[in-house]
């Protein structure tokens, strides 16, 4: 084993702090579209020194970093957060297109708007879990855009609880959302967030977080760590962190943000890896793990049963190759095929074609609990081990195709 190398217990030595920048991620509010600024110079939205609070933790948790061993750039570009690793410098938009391998996952959270004269909320989601499964956690938070030019900012108006109502229109049943209990008077076009905390204190390895937005700080808190250990390898890596994944149930609502900001950092020919959320309930090739947190990284070939994002080639390479190297570090990485709903794959994939999944998982593997639903935007839980393990499984996935696309730039 190569001792240089990032090992299994670099990152359990810091699990405290994990725990808490997860903690930190998942409480931070991050609206749809309300997650960075266009630019780092200019967004008409607020004021020129203001930030959105996701992006203002994130600064945080970097810097913190940087004051230490890290030379991580960041900066925000079309509403997204993006990361570099292993420059000097923050580099010219063409070099930042030429880093061969990109992270992918999401800051935004699901987020209804409130209608004009009504308490009726619009979804700005695919809101078909809550319409099914109801609504586990009702208290809610309200943002908005309030004051004017350089005080102008983003910040909580109020808050309330959520309620959906389900009726019968023309023989079909119809779901509608609504705002109770609301707190200070707030504006059509204002934008709700649940609001639920953890429901531990623990901060060790077998922790098992239950709290909001875990889908997808959990692979956002990922691919921030790895970037992390990538840029103590000089390793040079792009993470995008998307400000708006969620959208209604059709491929063309989804991710709108994403393709500007791929089409101007990303190369057709370099890889993406996107990190993302299983549902226990469609976890159904772990029966040895019935009713358990899954601790290993999951890997994909495809997403949505072979209609999404993913490559085949690629996906082997992580069968037969890239999972051992992570094993012998101490790492733990297994393949499955079973059903995860696209991310933010659609509104590239026409594009970017070496697409591959290193994703986490929502609450236990096909549970046995009737009251316990681990469904992305009803009730959201993760293993920390898993996250860890997510960490090093991405970290050893870039290094290996990063080598590769060196072999080839040489040849």
């Amino acid at each position: 084993m190569d001792e240089t190398k990032l090992k299994f217990d670099d990152l359990t030595d810091e699990v405290s702090t994990i725990c808490e920048d997860l903690i930190t991620l998942a409480t931070t509010p991050g609206p749809t579209r309300c997650v960075a600024k266009l630019t780092d110079v200019f967004d008409p939205r607020i004021g020129a020194n203001k930030m959105f609070p996701m992006f203002e933790e994130v600064k945080k948790i970097v810097e913190r970093w940087n004051n230490k061993e890290n030379n991580l750039i960041l900066f925000r570009e079309h509403g997204n957060i993006i990361l570099i690793s292993g420059f000097d410098d923050k580099p010219s938009d063409e070099k930042i297109k030429d880093i061969p391998v990109t992270l992918a996952s999401h800051a935004d959270e699901i987020t209804f708007t409130k209608k004009k004269y009504s308490s009726q909320l619009i979804p700005l989601f695919n809101a078909k879990p809550l319409q099914k499964y109801g609504i586990v956690h009702p208290a809610v938070e309200i943002f908005g855009f309030r004051g004017s030019e350089d005080d102008r900012e983003f910040k909580k108006v109020g808050r309330g609880t959520l309620r959906l109502e389900r009726e019968r229109e023309r023989g079909k049943l119809k779901f509608s959302f609504y705002l109770d209990d609301i707190t200070r008077e707030i504006k059509e076009g204002d934008l709700i967030i649940q609001n639920y905390n953890k429901t531990n204190n623990k901060h060790d390895i077998d922790t098992i977080f239950h709290m909001k937005a875990l889908d997808d700080r959990a692979g956002m808190l990922a691919h921030l760590y790895t970037m992390r250990e990538l840029d103590k390898s000089n390793i040079k890596a792009k993470a995008i962190l998307l400000g708006d994944e969620e959208g209604i149930d059709a491929d063309v609502a989804w991710a709108r943000l994403a393709k500007p900001t791929f089409r101007k950092f990303c190369s057709d020919m370099g890889l993406i890896i996107i990190c993302d959320g299983y549902d226990g309930l469609k976890l159904y090739e772990f029966e040895d793990k019935r009713d358990k947190h899954l601790k290993e990284a999951l890997v994909a070939p495809y997403r949505s049963e072979g209609k999404g994002a993913g490559d085949p080639g690629l996906f082997s390479l992580f069968r037969d190759h890239i999972i051992s190297t992570v094993k012998r570090q101490g790492f733990e990485a297994i393949t499955t095929t079973d059903y995860v709903s696209r991310s933010l794959d659609p509104k590239i994939m026409d594009d970017f074609p070496f697409i591959c999944n290193i994703d986490w998982s929502n609450g236990p593997a096909v549970p046995l609990k009737e009251d316990f639903l681990p469904v992305c935007h009803v009730d959201e839980s993760v293993a920390v081990e898993q996250l860890i393990n997510i960490i090093g499984t991405t970290y050893f996935t870039v290094e290996f195709f990063v080598s590769k696309y060196k072999l080839a730039c040489q040849a």
